[in-house]
């Protein structure tokens, strides 16, 4: 029983730690921690205290009001009062983001899921994968719960998440769970090909995989190296040359606005440029423009 309950403190604790991190985390690990808990049936005192190990994971959120207190240069939120810091957890400045999702979105995000898999870890993966979730499954309550919660994140994903539709990428990062379990079960599946083998194929298969990872590595780094792309920094730099001194450049999203503020803070470049995100235009946005922007009315407190 003590190791029970120091494996689900543990549990909850991670749980604060994720949805700290992002709030989809609660549907990836929750719903398996709740059947661990009653596979081990501790009483209701000993369930509300292992509940409360989650405080220590979201106290990384009280970092965000001490440095919103700094005043950095986009203070994303502004969670200094206790207001907005309650909008910035609770996601207010998203709400309705996700609206208009049907099963066409659905299937769409799908495809570009097996797209991604296809590129991360080739048709074969799935083989691999299945290989390694077959004897996972027949643990019964030490993994399934775990499994079933793998099912149901990305099922929400999918089915919650509205991207543009020439723009799904832009939830590729929700997908990281997916990717690191999978990986778990592909290791799986690749010990349970081993154990199907002759004795001398089987020693050669880790040394196999090993190559095979080690000659892929050269190829993902080439596709993933950015480090002279400097397309969006030229851009910055041509957008500093065009306004006149103390002018306001309006940016129609981050694409636009990013590279112009890394100029600003980094480089300490065209600091008299006043630079308006058009999209971010909301009451805390504001409130930092008017130290720049005198003619904002204190009554504006949006872009109507």
């Amino acid at each position: 029983a003590i190791q029970d309950g120091r494996r689900l403190a543990l549990g909850w604790f991670l749980v604060g730690l994720g949805l700290a991190n992002h709030y989809m985390s609660i549907v990836l690990f929750v719903p398996s921690l709740l059947v661990w808990s009653w596979q081990a049936r501790p009483d209701a005192k000993q369930q509300a205290r292992l509940a409360l190990w989650t405080l220590p994971g979201l106290a990384v959120y009280l970092y965000l009001p001490l440095r919103a207190m700094q005043h950095p240069g986009l203070n994303w939120g502004d969670p200094e009062s206790w207001g907005r810091f309650v909008a910035v957890v609770l996601r207010r400045m998203y709400s309705g983001a996700e609206s208009g999702q049907d099963l066409g979105n659905a299937l769409h995000l799908g495809a570009h899921f097996l797209q991604l898999w296809q590129t991360q870890w080739h048709w074969g993966g799935l083989i691999l994968l299945a290989l390694g979730w077959a004897p996972l499954w027949k643990q019964g309550p030490r993994w399934r719960p775990l499994l079933w919660g793998l099912l149901l994140y990305l099922t929400v994903v999918l089915a919650y998440n509205h991207p543009p539709q020439d723009a799904p990428w832009v939830i590729n990062a929700f997908f990281l769970p997916v990717f690191v379990l999978g990986g778990i079960l592909l290791m799986q599946g690749a010990r349970r090909l081993q154990g199907w083998l002759p004795a001398r194929l089987s020693q050669a298969l880790p040394w196999a995989l090993g190559a095979l990872l080690l000659a892929l590595a050269p190829l993902r780094y080439r596709m993933n190296d950015y480090s002279h792309d400097y397309l969006l920094y030229d851009y910055a730099q041509d957008l500093c040359l065009l306004p006149a001194r103390g002018a306001t450049l309006l940016a129609a999203g981050g694409n636009d606005a990013f590279p112009v503020w890394y100029l600003q803070a980094q480089q300490r470049r065209r600091l008299d440029l006043t630079l308006v995100d058009v999209p971010l235009i909301s009451d805390w946005y504001l409130d930092q423009l008017r130290s720049r922007i005198p003619q904002l009315q204190p009554s504006w407190t949006d872009r109507d």
